[in-house]
């Protein structure tokens, strides 16, 4: 059975980063029409987003809200509005800012694909550092105080480090990426904290994380409600 993912956005802006997800034509993302994802998840229609904003774990709420909309076992759901907090402002005043936050967020989309664990309207974010950094670099501004990384729950209690000049926090409310035995999650962790500080074996272990993200989420025989098993090569001194 082939598995459905709806991307939701919340603005123009992520709107016109579902177009750019489409022209690529290599995302496994099911770009619907925004009326069609309201329908399936009716909460969409209903949750006050603004207050969500001023709530102290808005994306917490959120997600319990989202994650009973649904019960198909084909269908999952990815949420974008987290990527519009770089500086929507910047993007739509200059086409080369927004092309530079388009390929920023179409990496992030990427990663979301491959960490969601279960098709039951299950709602988890991407780890948001490479996005931020590469949109960073464009000079651009991020348009809140903080980052806020979900999916890397060996991460939740030490690191708690500086990214780009905000503060990040690390909250384990989507799947954790997984690791085999203790080695291997102490080799991922410190190979992610290296990250923070630029480290170039960090930034090979991620995009062999990616890879191989890719290469499972491509695969025919993935099942429905399969947890993708990312087990990156460990070969890399850090």
């Amino acid at each position: 059975m082939s598995r459905v993912i709806y991307a939701f956005a919340h603005s123009d802006w992520d709107r016109a980063l579902l177009d750019y997800l489409q022209a690529q034509g290599e995302s496994p993302l099911l770009l619907a029409p925004t009326a069609e994802i309201v329908a399936h998840f009716p909460a969409l229609a209903t949750l006050p987003i603004d207050a969500l904003a001023q709530a102290d774990e808005p994306d917490a709420v959120l997600f319990q809200q989202l994650s009973a909309q649904s019960k198909d076992t084909d269908t999952g759901l990815v949420v974008l509005h987290a990527i519009g907090g770089v500086a929507d402002s910047a993007a739509a005043a200059d086409p080369t800012v927004s092309q530079a936050h388009i390929e920023a967020a179409f990496l992030t989309a990427k990663y979301c694909c491959g960490v969601l664990r279960e098709f039951e309207g299950s709602l988890c974010y991407p780890l948001l550092s490479d996005a931020y950094a590469y949109v960073q670099e464009q000079g651009c501004l991020h348009g809140h105080d903080s980052i806020t990384c979900y999916g890397i729950d060996a991460l939740q209690k030490s690191l708690a480090k500086e990214w780009c000049g905000y503060p990040v926090r690390v909250n384990s409310l989507a799947l954790p990426l997984c690791a085999s035995d203790d080695t291997e999650r102490k080799a991922l962790k410190r190979a992610m904290r290296n990250s923070v500080y630029g480290a170039k074996p960090a930034v090979m272990l991620r995009e062999q994380v990616l890879a191989e993200i890719w290469r499972q989420a491509s695969d025919p025989g993935w099942q429905n409600g399969q947890t993708l098993a990312l087990r990156p090569a460990m070969d890399i001194k850090l």
